[in-house]
């Protein structure tokens, strides 16, 4: 049986002295694995406001010295990393492709995508959008919406929901979002 205890981290909760303990449960319905003291939006807002920048890491280094300006700068940015990502996604494209179940991307949205840089490299996409709710700056060829109503303008056939799920509480409503906003046939 696995399980897991954790602290919110203290650089993120309203209220530093706070000491919520969050154990790992089971949905006994559908097996998901969760815990049980979710970020409150407040949280996640502080947690994603100006994430990455100095402020960032001034804010979570107070709580966690050994999290460095090096370490932060590398997240998201390593090129063997990247590559390995995106020709993992393009060969599963590939085969989807291949198997007749979709036709290769042309439009493109990733949620919580960063810059964008994890977008696959593939010469059918004619736009890359990023849903993302830090202020991060993105690629110069890369669209950045501000919510589901904007990135349905989009008109995506392909979202990507790449390490995002794990960072809301309410992850059942963004793939729903994801699910309203993405085009027929389209692959989330």
């Amino acid at each position: 049986m696995l399980r897991a205890v954790g602290a919110k981290a203290r650089w993120i909760v309203d209220d530093s002295r706070q000491q919520d303990l969050s154990s790992l449960v089971e949905c006994l319905r559908c097996g998901v694995l969760f815990f049980s003291e979710p970020f409150s939006s407040s949280e996640l807002q502080t947690m994603y406001q100006n994430y990455r920048n100095d402020e960032y890491l001034r804010r979570r280094r107070r709580f966690e010295p050994w999290y460095t300006k090096k370490i932060n700068d590398s997240i998201g940015h390593s090129t063997s990393t990247l590559d390995h990502r995106r020709a993992h996604l393009e060969d599963v494209l590939a085969e989807v492709v291949q198997r007749g179940m979709a036709q290769s991307p042309r439009r493109v949205l990733d949620v919580g995508g960063d810059e964008g840089q994890f977008i696959p490299n593939l010469s059918t996409i004619e736009m890359k959008a990023v849903l993302e709710v830090s202020e991060v700056r993105r690629d110069a060829d890369v669209v950045s919406v501000k919510d589901w109503q904007d990135a349905s303008k989009c008109s995506p056939d392909l979202i990507m929901m790449c390490h995002v799920l794990e960072h809301t509480s309410e992850a059942r409503e963004l793939v729903q979002s994801a699910v309203e906003c993405l085009a027929v046939s389209g692959l989330l």
